[in-house]
């Protein structure tokens, strides 16, 4: 029989060590960037996949940035998507990404994007702080929408017109792809709470610490867009799993940040802030309590 250790038993509970795997490929040089690393771990060969109809959906992917998004969802090769069109408002990243996702169509914007009437259904992979406007402008034109993490990052407000957006025109679907909830273990905690295995949850925590926090090189961004928010703008991935196995909500929260100890370091970014880590108090929707802890570079 095998030794029995810490790391074996995390790895036999099917518990990710993701900073155990980016240390190793950060030494070799390898640009890591996490939300996709994860996501085939279980896959059951004996299983045989049957197509369940024939209808596919006419679709457009607009963004090709840093992490390259808009491909990594492979809508591009679903049996049941036709790639209509692709778009990056940089040249070379479109081309790219036509190339990539062998797609003849190409926009210079998203608002060219919506104009095409042969287009159902566009995801929107582009910057965080244009996630609602862009989901909002698809729905304007008729368009079904996905759009990357967060659904809106900063103002509250762009919630509120999202929703606003969603209730005049309930024959559209929005969607946020929020990347953690196609984990094995999310997707199989769902059902074991679907079918009541955990009963009523009083307490739960999340959280996120990026890697670049904690000394692998920084992201770029489109505008700087990373460069000019706080921890917390960005919760999705810590919240995931609660609101993912749950599909409930979270209510209320109390927030508080930490800076850099070194006062020398506690430099305010763009909009003043010199919070790393965050950590906040959650009221889920069932009750009980929540913590979710975000860290960022």
């Amino acid at each position: 029989m095998d030794k029995l250790t810490r790391l074996s038993l995390l790895r036999n509970a099917g518990i990710t060590t993701e900073a155990l795997g980016l240390a190793s490929r950060t030494a070799k040089g390898e640009e890591v960037i996490q939300g996709f690393d994860d996501t085939e771990t279980e896959i059951d060969t004996r299983k045989t996949w049957h197509q369940k109809c024939d209808r596919k959906v006419r679709v457009g992917i607009v963004g090709h940035g840093v992490c390259q998004f808009g491909l990594q969802f492979g809508l591009q090769h679903h049996p049941n998507v036709e790639l209509v069109a692709v778009s990056d408002l940089f040249p070379d990243r479109c081309a790219d990404m036509a190339r990539k996702a062998k797609c003849d169509k190409t926009y210079p914007s998203l608002e060219e994007m919506v104009k095409d009437d042969s287009i159902e259904a566009i995801y929107c992979a582009t910057d965080a702080p244009a996630h609602a406007k862009h989901a909002i402008l698809c729905m304007e034109h008729g368009k079904h929408v996905a759009a990357a993490v967060p659904a809106f990052y900063g103002d509250i407000e762009d919630a509120e017109k999202i929703l606003e957006c969603c209730r005049k025109n309930k024959g559209l679907v929005y969607a946020m792809f929020e990347t953690f909830c196609f984990y094995d273990d999310l997707f199989a905690m769902g059902k074991l709470y679907a079918a009541g295995v955990f009963g009523r949850i009083v307490y739960s925590e999340g959280e996120y610490c990026h890697p670049h926090s904690i000394g692998a090189p920084v992201l770029g961004s489109y505008k700087d867009w990373r460069k000019k928010g706080c921890p917390m703008w960005y919760p999705t991935h810590a919240t995931a799993y609660y609101v993912g196995v749950t599909h409930k909500f979270l209510l209320d929260v109390s927030c508080q940040g930490t800076p850099y100890f070194d006062k020398d370091m506690q430099v305010p970014n763009a909009i003043s802030n010199i919070f790393r880590p965050e950590v906040g108090l959650f009221r889920p929707a069932e009750g009980g309590l929540c913590r979710i802890i975000r860290c960022s570079s």
